[in-house]
């Protein structure tokens, strides 16, 4: 399971500029993790989404690219920042998010034909990225740290590009036929 959080500027400082090639156990990673952990208990939620990032390799994704596909809405990317992945471990029970766990925001996903996880939506394409859960944050704890680089990018409302708005459209128009041909 992983846990994903841009970095702030209490944090930035910490991480190299090309962090990409920090090995298992490194003192930023130890650090990072360290960080993660402390943010978390103070947390004023009481829950943490989890994501799936599949079977990519760490070193491969683009931090640009993982904040769009999670449904990051409003995250605004600058070279002097991170993305972190951290992953983590789960003692308790993992749940579907619901609309409420979303805060009842356009950009979630209601993905009712899963079963037992949710799908991230794509502010890129619209299309579902990531299987989601959410646990109990007292039964999450971060074991590692890995910071992506990131290069400028924007998922504010007017820079998501048309691609997501279309695909956006399409779908709430099938689900408008559905509906009248339902019984």
């Amino acid at each position: 399971m992983y846990w994903v959080s841009m970095t702030n500027k209490k944090y930035e400082e910490m991480i190299p500029s090309l962090p990409t090639l920090l090995p298992t156990g490194h003192p930023i990673r130890k650090q990072l993790v360290k960080h993660a952990n402390t943010w978390l208990k103070e947390k004023s939620r009481q829950i943490c989404w989890l994501t799936d990032l599949g079977h990519q390799a760490l070193s491969a994704l683009k931090g640009s690219d993982v904040a769009a596909d999670l449904g990051q809405y409003e995250a605004v990317g600058k070279s002097d920042r991170r993305v972190i992945v951290f992953t983590v471990e789960v003692t308790g029970n993992l749940s579907k998010p619901t609309l409420a766990d979303a805060g009842y925001t356009f950009y979630w996903r209601a993905a009712p034909s899963s079963f037992g996880y949710g799908w991230t939506r794509s502010l890129r394409d619209n299309r579902p990225a990531y299987k989601e859960w959410v646990a109990l944050k007292s039964e999450v704890k971060i074991v590692d740290a890995w910071p992506l680089p990131l290069e400028e990018f924007s998922l504010e409302e007017p820079k998501l590009d048309m691609a997501f708005w279309k695909e956006c459209r399409l779908e709430v128009e099938q689900k408008r036929i559905e509906m009248r041909h339902s019984p």
